[in-house]
């Protein structure tokens, strides 16, 4: 994904109301419960991933979730593998 195309989608998540922390946030899978810190602009993007909002069919596209998902897994591997994968 392009400097360009990253920039707009985050643009787009800040516009749907999705805010990057002051700090540092930390993360916990729900499942394994194993937690990670992640800087801010990974918090606002595994918060965006893993809100409900795109079940209801509400608010962005199933590209735009795609897209953060793609976005975290190249700049936070580790981090993505054992929060969402």
């Amino acid at each position: 994904m392009t400097k360009a195309r990253q920039a707009d989608l985050l643009t787009a998540i800040r516009d749907l109301g999705f805010k990057e922390d002051i700090g540092n946030v930390v993360r916990t899978n729900p499942f394994s419960q194993v937690s990670r810190v992640l800087c801010p602009q990974a918090g606002m993007l595994y918060d965006f991933i893993t809100t409900k909002k795109f079940v209801c069919g509400q608010d962005y596209t199933r590209s735009q979730w795609d897209n953060a998902r793609y976005l975290f897994l190249e700049n936070w591997p580790g981090e993505y593998y054992d929060l969402l994968d």
